[in-house]
This record gives C-alpha cells, structure tokens and sequence, in this order.
C-alpha cells in the first residue's frame, strides 16, 4: 500500500484543533523555515537545517487533496499535520537521485502539513526543529 498517511502529533498542539495558514516559507543556506498561524491565536515555525533537508514541494490543496481520497477528506478536514509511510515522494526522489548520493541517506521522513490553502511535502533526514507562540 503507497501513501499511508498517520497523523503527525506534536505535543503542544493537543489543545488546538484550528486550521492553520502558511504565513512564510524560507529556503536558504540555513535550511526551510516554515511559518504558520491559525488566525493569529498561535503561530508556530517549523526549521529544517540544510544538511537535513533533501526536498520539499508546495501544492495548491485545490489541485493536490484530490489525489488523497475523498475518505481522507472526509475524517482528517481539521488535521493539519502528518507523516507519510511508504511514500510515493520517497520513492520518487530515491528513484531519480545519484546512488552514490542516496545510498548514504539511511531514514528518509515525508512530513506533510496540509493547510487551508497549501499542501506541503517535506522530505527529510530528522524531525523539524518547532518554535510554538501564543498570542494574547
């Protein structure tokens, strides 16, 4: 079975159960930097360091969430945040990467964050660095 997709749970977010917006997203020589908000009541920032980062893509959910099934739409709407077994996305980028390159990549992750508006694919070496903020 490809694309088993399990909720990604993240300890300070038990309580939280709003839909969240990407704010920013940075790629630079220190990594991915992922901003988001849920209607600036909490905001977190996800950090994938650059050695630990191998690829991510951005989706318009639109044009993506189809592909998911109308199954996962129907009992995850309000979940935001997910691990992805047995990716099809792994195995893409396993496929189209020198050998030499992948072979030394032991764990690959796929993080997903599926937002209102986004859907995107991380593929990573380790868990994100998570900066959580409440406001006021």
């Amino acid at each position: 079975m490809d694309n088993q997709i399990k909720p990604w749970k993240l300890d300070e977010l038990s309580e939280n159960n709003n839909e969240f917006f990407i704010d920013g997203l940075v790629d630079n020589s220190n990594g991915l930097q992922v901003s988001l908000s849920d209607n600036k009541k909490f905001s977190l920032k996800f950090i994938w360091l650059h050695d630990e980062l191998i690829s991510y893509r951005n989706t318009n959910r639109e044009y993506f969430i189809y592909g998911l099934g109308q199954e996962f739409k129907q009992k995850n709407i309000r979940q935001n945040f997910y691990k992805i077994e047995n990716s099809e996305y792994i195995k893409f980028i396993k496929k189209w990467s020198y050998p030499e390159t992948i072979r030394y990549t032991k764990n690959l992750i796929h993080f997903a964050i599926y937002t209102v508006e986004d859907c995107l694919d991380i593929i990573s070496t380790s868990e994100p660095k998570v900066k959580f903020k409440f406001h006021r």
